[in-house]
């Protein structure tokens, strides 16, 4: 009887993580099995936490709901939370500090401010905090020996093409993830010029994907799951500059092409 609590607990946390989080959720399946659940909780952690800035309608709530993260890993009580409950147990299982998951909430804390980055730098600072965390703790569970240049230029490549794709989005919110310098100094933005600077950082996220290339192909397959988003940078990318992004409408590669691009990164080790 022990077992159906658990296993309905299972079932939510693969549900949060295919919900908002589908690369990485897609790329834990093709896993080892060892590494699987731990990496869908890591997935699904992610999502949730993710997912806070774009459904709150004012800072203070989202605050609040990633303040409600923070205390679960601090004091290791899940609250009854499943995904909680998930990644204390993959906390506990690869000895991760709770110091290791903060960045990614403080980078999303940080987003809920209608005042747009700075500059690259602060962009890039977002972009390493969230996705560059994710990755690094992906590569302890499946126990990847990475080079640290490789997460941050996977992190990079990654994040920029998600950020693209969700400008349309987190403008609808009152937020802007394109850099305030890649921009003209005035009230209103000029859509042409935000068409340059995603083009730009567009450029920035082929650069990266193109500094992975040879180091993702020289990992054994058992490592490859972590980063095989990597293979959706392109699609990403495509669907941004092709697409007619004048609303805020998500959109999505297609779940053939995205589960073959996966599939064949896994084998391959090619991007």
């Amino acid at each position: 009887m022990a077992s159906r609590p658990a296993a309905a607990g299972d079932d939510i946390v693969r549900i949060a993580a295919r919900a908002h989080e589908r690369d990485r959720y897609l790329a834990a399946l093709l896993a080892p099995k060892a590494a699987r659940s731990d990496l869908i909780a890591l997935a699904a952690f992610a999502g949730e936490i993710g997912r806070i800035p774009a459904f709150v309608t004012e800072p203070m709530m989202g605050r609040i709901r990633l303040q409600w993260w923070r205390e679960r890993l601090e004091s290791g009580t899940s609250g009854g939370h499943p995904v909680a409950d998930a990644i204390l147990a993959t906390m506990a299982r690869h000895k991760l500090s709770v110091e290791q998951l903060m960045p990614p909430i403080e980078a999303h804390e940080d987003s809920l401010t209608t005042r747009p980055f700075a500059d690259d730098a602060a962009l890039l600072h977002y972009l390493d905090r969230i996705d560059g965390t994710l990755f690094d703790i992906a590569a302890r569970v499946v126990r990847a020996r990475i080079d640290q240049s490789f997460i941050e230029n996977a992190a990079r490549a990654y994040g920029f093409s998600r950020l693209l794709l969700e400008v349309p989005a987190t403008r609808a919110h009152g937020r802007l993830l394109v850099p305030v310098s890649r921009l003209a100094d005035q009230p209103l933005i000029d859509e042409q010029q935000l068409r340059i600077a995603a083009a730009d950082l567009a450029t920035l996220a082929r650069a990266h994907l193109q500094a992975c290339v040879d180091a993702l192909q020289q990992l054994p397959r058992s490592s490859r799951a972590p980063f095989l988003p990597l293979a959706l940078v392109h699609p990403h990318l495509q669907l941004n500059t092709s697409a007619q992004r004048s609303t805020a409408a998500a959109l999505e590669v297609n779940p053939l092409r995205r589960v073959w691009r996966l599939l064949h990164c896994s084998w391959t080790g090619r991007l």
